[in-house]
């Protein structure tokens, strides 16, 4: 096997003076700087901070560590012995649930020769740290820069999304952190070089569990945004893909302005039953009098079609299912990953390496992530506040990428009603949600273009 090394009722107003408005972090009001038929919406409720660790709340331990990822080999042989042990759901002459049998078959054979070892010396290849944010050790790569004299460095946070990690951007970090080793030269006056910084999300893999309910969106953006603060950088350019990645990066940019530079999203969505305007514009997306670039997006119906992709029920009482299933876990994340892939004509193992499928399912299982990633994503797509939150203004340089094998596409009209300074939007040549895998060249190449142009 080759290895990788709602509840919100809008009203309608139309005011000469009136401006959409937007709640940033210190619970100020701006302005937008768009003067239309507007929805007035009712605030975000903010808060400077939250407490999600273990025990009464304290203060938190500002110390930054050097962090090594070190899983012990009796847990790595429990993993692979459960899973030989578990029972196996005779197959149906129809219908595979999104991955066929011998696929199944492919990955059952190969999980008992998969290497952790090797892949772990390989992540701790990657410089990696630990803080604690709000009780929470958060976990994030920072590696190394080349010299630098002469270039311009350029803070950039690339968030993943779900079910994802950060080990999806292995192969686009050494393109970013060190562009000229690998063809790329970009820059006006200076080479540009990013200072890439890889969070993992609250309770996803090395970033430590909450212990108390509620975590959402919102909080996670405010979390990294004590980050950035922690590591003193005043402002960076976010990346954000997937589910809840990009919704994270674009939380970011609507709460803490200031602190992002601007905003590179990959395929984001918005909900189109919120208010009126979002619903309007979805359906007038199914028509073809709209721009070129917009003939592909997901209508109304199709986007009602595909909500069950965006969103979980009873987290934790599937999460407990698969808590105790490596089996199960496996199935279901290669679910997820043929529903966030679509390309009817693959199966998986043709988009990604069979090492890369069984990597995502070892990162999941032996830090115990699945399951609280579930109730990270149920608590986002259920909270009261979700949609003033999806539809809270964004007038910060944003970048859209769209790719071709994604369960959806948001015409750039409808994005345009939030993130209201969009500087580039572009089409990338293959991929799905987890493009950063398929498609690392192009992915950074986009990056290192808005980037520059902000720059001219």
């Amino acid at each position: 096997m080759a290895n990788w090394h709602d509840s919100f009722n809008p009203r309608l107003s139309r005011k000469k003076d009136y401006l959409p408005r937007a709640r940033v972090g210190n619970g100020q009001w701006v302005n937008t700087g768009r003067d239309d038929w507007s929805l007035a919406r009712a605030p975000i409720d903010s808060f400077e901070t939250g407490y999600f660790g273990a025990g009464d709340s304290r203060k938190d331990d500002r110390t930054i560590e050097t962090f090594a990822i070190d899983v012990s080999p009796d847990v790595v042989d429990d993993w692979k012995e459960r899973f030989k042990n578990e029972r196996r759901l005779p197959a149906l002459p129809y219908g595979n649930h999104g991955i066929s049998e011998s696929l199944k078959k492919l990955l059952d054979e190969n999980l008992a020769k998969f290497d952790w070892k090797q892949h772990q010396y390989f992540l701790n290849t990657f410089k990696q740290y630990r803080t604690e944010i709000e009780g929470l050790k958060m976990h994030y790569l920072r590696p190394a820069l080349p010299p630098v004299d002469g270039k311009l460095v350029v803070p950039l946070v690339l968030l993943h999304g779900f079910p994802g990690n950060f080990w999806h951007f292995y192969k686009v970090i050494p393109f970013l952190s060190n562009p000229s080793r690998h063809g790329f030269d970009f820059g006006v006056r200076e080479t540009i070089i990013f200072d890439v910084i890889v969070p993992s999300l609250p309770g996803f893999l090395w970033s430590e569990k909450p212990t108390r309910s509620g975590l959402w969106t919102a909080e996670a953006a405010r979390i990294l945004s004590k980050l950035l603060t922690r590591l003193e950088i005043t402002s960076a350019f976010i990346h954000g893909g997937s589910i809840l990645g990009t919704d994270v990066a674009a939380a970011m940019g609507a709460l803490y302005p200031k602190q992002v530079r601007g905003l590179h999203l990959s395929n984001p969505i918005l909900p189109p039953l919120c208010d009126l305007q979002t619903g309007l514009q979805s359906v007038l997306a199914s028509f073809a009098w709209l721009r070129d670039e917009d003939r592909e997006a997901t209508g109304l119906l199709e986007q009602q079609n595909i909500a069950h992709l965006l969103q979980v029920k009873n987290a934790d009482a599937l999460g407990v299912a698969l808590h105790n299933s490596p089996q199960g876990q496996l199935i279901y994340l290669m679910a997820r990953w043929a529903d966030y892939s679509r390309n009817g004509t693959k199966e998986l193992n043709q988009m990604y390496t069979v090492d890369e499928l069984l990597t995502e399912s070892a990162l999941y299982w032996l830090t115990d992530s699945l399951p609280h990633a579930l109730r990270f994503l149920e608590n986002s797509s259920s909270h009261p506040d979700r949609c003033q939150l999806a539809l809270a203004t964004v007038s910060r340089p944003t970048a859209i990428c769209q790719t071709p094998d994604a369960p959806f596409r948001t015409s750039r009209a409808l994005l345009g009603h939030k993130f209201h300074n969009i500087t580039r939007y572009n089409t990338l040549p293959k991929g799905g949600l987890f493009h950063s895998l398929q498609d690392a060249h192009s992915l950074a190449a986009d990056i290192f273009s808005f980037v520059e142009r902000e720059y001219m």
